[in-house]
């Protein structure tokens, strides 16, 4: 794959009481995104004139440096690059009236216990979610959604104990095994032909084991937008076929991650995203009915694919839609980010990560195994592109056969 050219990079300037940590960020945080070009200094009058010079996409800057608010810094950078996100970073959460006043100033707060992983997943998150909400149609399409599924406090009462550092799967798929409609789902998820298995996992605790943490959240997510939404067709969308395509692709998904880099945790975010990529199309399709019929018609009689029909009726697709609204449920930005760009993975702001690659190919192999008439096909040019043309064709041959 080839390198980075300057102009993909995002540049990030940290402005930190503590030199040497900020030495340790420099150092791990492009090992997390290599589109992260970061600069460090823990001089406010350094920071300025980095700031006058350089393009910078994000600003990180501890409350006081060099016995200067970190806000009063942010102010004459927001002054010299109205453009960059601004982060004020300290221990201490703000109150209502702080908060107040860095959302008038258009400053994010940036709790400053995050460890390297975090500070990129909460940084990366705004930077995704602004991209998304220039678009000012995808905005409207947000607005007038009303029939939200709400999430059940199972969902949150499995993530906050599969993020203990001592958390129990056995505990977790107690809970899940009190719901009949969820246990079956997720069996069902891992014993599709397309994972391979060769047995059948009948226990929903190594049903668990199998998936992952992120996954298994992303199924019970999943789960309570279908449940939300009973009918077997929705404005002309055909629920329980939206159901096995993102069951397939999360399979697929997971299988190419491994293939391409042999990095477990991409391989999980791939097969996460991959769970719950179309939900975008089930809230349309149930808050903007008449709309939706449009589109599905025209896909129909055009013969084109369903996110290009979207796009002709809303100037929006249910892959940012879903990104947008999934922002909100607090998913981390890795998945967040393969969802928004799963039928355009050039399209974000950065090159994209490996699972966003993964998606995509998964999305278009398991359209073409299907034989979706209204399913993305994948783009040769692009795959190409990424070096990946001849491993793509073997995994096209072999999933067909599944």
């Amino acid at each position: 794959m080839q390198d980075k050219k300057k102009s993909d990079l995002t540049s990030v300037l940290f402005v930190l009481k503590d030199r040497s940590e900020g030495n340790l960020l420099s150092e791990k945080i492009p090992q997390i995104d290599n589109s992260w070009a970061v600069q460090i200094t823990d001089n406010a009058d350094e920071a300025l004139d980095f700031i006058r010079g350089n393009n910078i996409d994000v600003l990180i800057c501890d409350s006081e440096v060099n016995d200067r608010p970190g806000m009063a810094l942010i102010e004459s950078a927001h002054r010299e690059k109205p453009g960059s996100l601004a982060f004020l970073r300290r221990v201490t959460q703000p109150n209502s009236e702080e908060s107040m006043e860095l959302s008038q100033k258009k400053i994010f707060f940036l709790p400053g216990n995050l460890e390297e992983e975090g500070i990129y997943s909460h940084v990366s998150r705004r930077i995704l979610m602004r991209s998304l909400s220039e678009n000012p149609n995808l905005l409207s399409v947000i607005r007038r959604m009303k029939k939200m599924p709400t999430i059940p406090q199972l969902y949150h009462q499995i993530t906050r104990e599969l993020h203990k550092e001592d958390g129990s799967i056995e505990f977790v798929a107690g809970l899940i095994s009190k719901e009949p409609s969820m246990s079956t789902r997720i069996l069902k998820a891992v014993n599709s032909p397309v994972y391979g298995l060769g047995y059948e996992i009948t226990e929903v605790v190594h049903a668990l084991l199998f998936l992952g943490k992120d996954a298994t959240q992303a199924q019970i997510l999943a789960d309570s937008v279908f449940s939300s939404y009973p009918s077997e067709s929705i404005a002309g969308l055909h629920i329980q076929e939206v159901w096995k395509h993102s069951i397939n692709v999360s399979a697929i998904a997971r299988h190419i991650s491994m293939q391409i880099d042999q990095n477990k945790k991409a391989s999980e975010v791939a097969c996460t995203a991959g769970v719950i990529h179309d939900l975008g199309k089930v809230l349309m399709a149930a808050n903007l009915p008449d709309h939706y019929s449009q589109a599905v018609k025209i896909a129909t009689e055009e013969k084109i694919p369903m996110v290009q029909a979207e796009q002709r009726v809303f100037g929006t697709n249910h892959a940012e839609v879903a990104a947008s609204l999934m922002g909100l449920w607090a998913i981390p930005f890795k998945i967040l980010n393969s969802v928004a760009y799963h039928h355009n993975p050039v399209g974000g702001p950065k090159s994209p990560p490996t699972a966003t690659m993964a998606l995509y190919m998964a999305n278009g192999i398991e359209n073409a195994r299907s034989k979706s008439a209204l399913g993305q096909r994948h783009s040769e040019e692009i795959i190409d592109q990424w070096g990946l043309a001849t491993q793509f064709a073997g995994w096209l041959e072999d999933f067909s056969q599944k």
